[in-house]
Formats: C-alpha cells, sequence, structure tokens
C-alpha cells in the first residue's frame, strides 16, 4: 500500500536524513474540531457529557495521528501543504513502515481511511468491545471496538473529502525519555511552535520524492544528494488540463568545459 505525505522543503530535508515520520497528538491539529469527539455517558446521568470530555482528553493527550493521503496529484494538497507547489510529495510503502501491524498500531493504515460527514454521529456505539478498554492506554488494534476509534479518530467535517487521507494512530502512553513505546521508536522534536512525535521508519520505506512544479533549483540541487536519483521526481503541469504530472528527474547538467571570455572593443 502506497501511500503519500505532502511536506515543505524544511520538513522533507528532515524525514530524509532522520528516516522519520511525523506524528501529530490530536489537539495540536489545525482543525478545532478534528479529535476524538466521545458521546455522552448515560450511566453517568447529568455528569455523561463532562466524562465524555475527560474521555476525549485522555484520548487526545496519549495518542497520535499520522495523516497521509492516496494520491501525489491533488492541486488542494499541493497548494495547502505542499508550499504552494515549492515542496514535495513523499511516496511511503505502509507495509514497510509497519503500518498495518495490528499489535503497534492503534489504528493501522489500512483501516484507517477517513470518512467525511456533515454531522458528527454522537449516539451511543452500536458495537461492544468483548473486554473493557483502558481509555487512553491501549496501543493495539482491536476489531470489537472499531467503531469507537473510527469515529473518534476518522471522522472529519465533509468540506475535508478533498484530501483522501488514510491516517495511522498510534497509542504514546508509555513512550520512555529515551523515545521507546510498544507502538515504535520516536523522538519529540519542535516543529511549528507544537511538539511532533517523529516515528522511525526504515530508509527503505520512502520509495520516492516527487518535487513541486515550483520547487526553486537551489533547493532541487541540496535533495538530489539526500535520495536517490531512481527515486527523485519533478512534477509538472500537464498541457491543455489541470493535472500534475511527474517524470524522473533529469542529472544536473554538467559543467562546461570551456570558458567563453568577451574583450571590450577598444
Amino acid at each position: 500500500m502506497r501511500l503519500y505525505k505532502y511536506v515543505g522543503m524544511g520538513a522533507l530535508k528532515a524525514i530524509l536524513r532522520t528516516s522519520t515520520l511525523g506524528f501529530s497528538k490530536p489537539h495540536l491539529l489545525n482543525d478545532p474540531f478534528d479529535g476524538p469527539n466521545s458521546p455522552d455517558v448515560p450511566d453517568y446521568g447529568v455528569f455523561g457529557s463532562i466524562t465524555a470530555q475527560i474521555k476525549n482528553l485522555a484520548w487526545s493527550d496519549n495518542t497520535a495521528i499520522c495523516s497521509l493521503t492516496r494520491t501525489m496529484k491533488n492541486a488542494l494538497m499541493w497548494a495547502h501543504y505542499g508550499d504552494s507547489h515549492k515542496g514535495a510529495a513523499i511516496e511511503i510503502d505502509a507495509a514497510a513502515c509497519g503500518f498495518f501491524d495490528p499489535a503497534t498500531n492503534l489504528v493501522p493504515a489500512h483501516l484507517g481511511s477517513v470518512v467525511y460527514v456533515q454531522e458528527p454521529d454522537m449516539d451511543q456505539y452500536v458495537t461492544r468491545p468483548s473486554r473493557a478498554t483502558t481509555v487512553g492506554r491501549e496501543t493495539e488494534f482491536r476489531l470489537d471496538r472499531y467503531e469507537m476509534l473510527q469515529r473518534m479518530f476518522l471522522t472529519k467535517p465533509l468540506c475535508w473529502a478533498y484530501e483522501e487521507e488514510v491516517r495511522v494512530v498510534k497509542g504514546i502512553h508509555d513512550l520512555s525519555k529515551a523515545g521507546e513505546s510498544l507502538s515504535g521508536r520516536f523522538e519529540v522534536v519542535q516543529a511549528g511552535g507544537r511538539d511532533l512525535h517523529a516515528l522511525h521508519i526504515p530508509a527503505q520505506a520512502i520509495k520516492g520524492v516527487y518535487l513541486g512544479i515550483r520547487a526553486e533549483p537551489a533547493e532541487i540541487r541540496s535533495i538530489r544528494d539526500l535520495v536517490p536519483a531512481e527515486r527523485l521526481f519533478q512534477c509538472f503541469r500537464q498541457r491543455g488540463s489541470f493535472d500534475i504530472g511527474s517524470k524522473p528527474l533529469p542529472p544536473p547538467s554538467p559543467k562546461s568545459r570551456y570558458r567563453i571570455t568577451i574583450k571590450a572593443a577598444d
């Protein structure tokens, strides 16, 4: 399963140099409506809503989300997340990253397709877990609580449907000071004024880097040493359409062996 991550050039260089992929806590995402949204708990009466909010906070503070997409040809995604077509789209092999493993992913990639709705479903869950769920303390996927996970982490407002988003959700409550967790090995870094949990992934999981239509020549030169030539592509606008195409990035032009001197006239 190949998925894509749109990034600016600065983030691209960091990802390539460290072989990491960023995960964000839900409450640090850019949309305030994007986060755990549990239904009220009827058994608690007037405190049902408060209990639900406490659960939401626990899940939000102990989980991290990696937002990916199914295509690298989305012009809106390039404009919004690819630095106005000056950044890049990274092609990622989800299996090589371990994103299908139910033991290390609260929501694995193959079950992480986002559902876009006009209004969130606040009714009680139809399915019930076969055993109790410890709020904010889970790291593995269980099919019997998929409805709950889908409503909390995979439901977004309809206006975001253009993103074709696929999410990987990891539990990070057990993250040690050394960055070790049952969900993987992380490094907490600062990005855009917020904490980002950078998950270490195999270097070979990055299958391609697609440079934006407006990528600066100087930035392209700085990327060449970080990516094998066969994995580096340049995007372009298809003539006569609004489609985005891509082609292997040609090798740099050799420096001229000759120096041309223009002598001023006497």
